[in-house]
């Protein structure tokens, strides 16, 4: 059955649009109440990012679960990975993220987890997507209740700090943060600075159209600067909803995800990991020289999660900057991740320029083209294969959160090999015409 609600990480897309506008929100409501639905009453919990749709967008829901006899608890502006951690606390039944993640302000989704706070399976969005297909809904004859945690902000601060050992501090470390305008604003600088932390802060006052704004994990300039003009010893970003980190070095450079990955495994001592198809070839390099396994999943902390319990293993993640540590959190949380990086320049006496020395990376080439047209991966994969001679690593995919080609290679006379494969996927595409 073809996907019409969910992207690769949950579901997304312009506010006041199908499926993101309140009559649609409603019957999605409806969809995960009878899906999670045991012939007893359900408990959900939500929060949201900044953006200034969160709270016309809550309210559909809200009124989609509590007709369905679904207590929920609001838990405000929070980062996704507190929505993650605070549902198995809880005792929830499901959790529900109002975000959009890295996206504009005019853009948001809900992401949904489970009763362990883990994002749901391919099964069990298919069992959404028919239910609201087909509008078959279980109807209640009661309505649920709503109430708010007030102290969620210091849950989820001291779950993230409890990750750390207990001798690490931050006191001789001065640190640009950058919020993105989004859901980490009020957690991450207190987080820090709790850890004794000299923490500048940048792009951290949302005002519901400012979140990624030009800044965040996918706009570093701002970082940069600030990092550069204040002499810190490295800058940290968030996305919108705070589950991803990016590094920017003393030197104003970004750290790629993949050096981070690798001092994340370094610093937990891992000998296997779950990385996606569209890490750089030198990563995986690095693992084969230090003995590590690593295992190759889809894009998506779905795919990765899933790949990494049928594997054992206990780091995983992507080079976008989304990390999985299974040892804190099931979902990839930016602070928690920041913390142990933090950590491993501590103890290891590294500067976060030494990050990118850590192993080379190969030469990388991206482009984004835009579709119109339905076709699926293997189509345009298999008429590439077929039709051109390409010598260097390069991977097609669709894009999960908009309709988008996403091209990548690697290796030596990119220029030459990418102009070949822009030309065989242009092809394909006019054929479709």
């Amino acid at each position: 059955m073809k996907k019409k609600l969910f992207g690769t990480d949950g579901i997304r897309g312009l506010v006041n649009h199908f499926p993101i506008e309140p009559n649609s929100l409603v019957k999605i409501a409806s969809s995960i109440a009878t899906h999670f639905s045991k012939g007893e009453k359900l408990k959900c919990i939500i929060g949201k990012d900044t953006r200034v749709s969160g709270y016309m967008l809550e309210s559909a829901l809200v009124s989609g679960l509590l007709a369905h006899d679904v207590d929920i608890v609001f838990l405000g502006p929070v980062p996704s990975p507190a929505v993650s951690m605070l549902t198995p606390a809880l005792k929830a039944d499901f959790g529900i993220m109002l975000t959009a993640s890295h996206n504009a302000y005019h853009d948001n989704g809900i992401k949904i987890f489970d009763y362990r706070g883990e994002k749901l399976t391919d099964e069990a969005q298919d069992n959404i997507e028919a239910l609201f297909a087909n509008n078959q809904f279980l109807l209640s004859d009661k309505i649920g209740k709503a109430t708010r945690l007030e102290d969620c902000s210091g849950r989820y601060i001291e779950f993230v700090k409890r990750t750390l050992d207990s001798e690490i501090n931050f006191k001789d470390m001065k640190i640009v943060l950058d919020t993105a305008n989004g859901a980490g604003y009020k957690f991450a600088p207190r987080i820090l600075k709790e850890l004794g932390a000299n923490v500048i802060t940048i792009c951290n006052e949302p005002d519901g159209f400012n979140i990624n704004a030009q800044c965040g994990a996918t706009h570093l300039s701002k970082l940069s600067e600030a990092v550069l003009h204040h002499s810190a010893d490295l800058g940290i970003a968030l996305d919108g909803d705070a589950d991803r980190l990016a590094v920017v070095d003393e030197t104003g450079q970004l750290v790629s995800g993949e050096h981070i990955f690798a001092a994340l495994l370094e610093y937990k001592n891992a000998d296997k990991c779950v990385v996606t198809n569209v890490t750089n070839p030198g990563f995986l390099t690095y693992c084969s020289r230090n003995n590590i396994e690593a295992f190759i999943s889809n894009v998506g902390d779905r795919e990765v999660l899933a790949l990494m319990r049928e594997k054992g293993c206990k780091v995983g993640g992507e080079p976008s900057g989304h990390f999985i540590l299974l040892d804190h959190l099931s979902s990839s949380d930016g602070m928690i991740s920041a913390l142990q990086i933090l950590s491993y320049l501590i103890k290891t006496k590294k500067r976060a320029s030494d990050l990118n020395t850590l192993f080379p990376l190969m030469n990388t080439f991206e482009k984004k083209i835009l579709i119109e047209k339905s076709f699926s991966n293997t189509d345009i994969n298999t008429y590439v294969t077929q039709n051109a001679d390409i010598k260097n690593p390069y991977l097609i995919r669709k894009s999960g959160t908009e309709n988008a080609l996403r091209l990548y290679m690697w290796g030596e006379s990119l220029e030459k090999e990418s102009g070949v494969l822009i030309s065989q996927v242009e092809e394909f595409l006019e054929r479709l015409n």
